[in-house]
């Protein structure tokens, strides 16, 4: 995969995340290959390209971290567990996956309890469908073709609620 096109995948995203001021969006540096083949090797598991160059450049963090907004979880690896953070491991832990389907791999969570993650039954070696866990109501919500539409989706849904500088948008005058 040329850089060029990896560019062009993520474009629309980092274009979008630059125009915040910062601290609106905390995400952590990206990890290394070797430590993503790692956790694929730890957990037989195979991550998808697009998601796997995503952790080489941000590995989790928080979109519109300014009040709450959605924490994508990492690969903790060798590194000290954070309280009230979210790993990739965490996917493996029967106890951290509240009954939902083993073909749900969770990679983001939202200040209300609901995840998404990518449908591993519909996820190949490029990329993979990512869908909406909704713990209210117990079952899958809402469906995106791509991890990268699902994170260009996400900076529009926050630009409804979170303006540039930080401040909250009109939005909440009519909620």
């Amino acid at each position: 995969m040329t850089k060029i096109k990896l560019e062009k995948y993520f474009n629309s995203f980092y274009s979008e995340l630059r125009k915040y001021t910062d601290g609106i969006h905390v995400l952590d540096k990206g990890i290394t290959e070797q430590e993503i083949l790692e956790f694929e090797g730890k957990y037989n598991i195979c991550l998808p390209f697009y998601y796997r160059e995503w952790l080489k450049i941000n590995n989790g963090g928080e979109l519109f971290a300014t009040p709450v907004g959605t924490s994508i979880v990492g690969i903790l690896g060798d590194r000290e567990r954070k309280k009230g953070v979210g790993y990739l491991e965490d996917n493996f832990d029967i106890n951290k996956r509240c009954g939902m389907p083993d073909f749900f791999f969770i990679i983001a969570r939202t200040c209300l309890g609901d995840v998404y993650g990518f449908d591993l039954s519909h996820t190949n070696e490029k990329d993979g469908v990512i869908i909406f866990w909704n713990h209210e109501m117990d079952e899958f919500t809402e469906e995106w073709d791509t991890f990268g539409e699902w994170l260009n989706e996400e900076m529009q849904n926050g630009k409804m609620l979170i303006n540039y500088d930080g401040s909250e948008s009109d939005y909440f005058d009519f909620l």
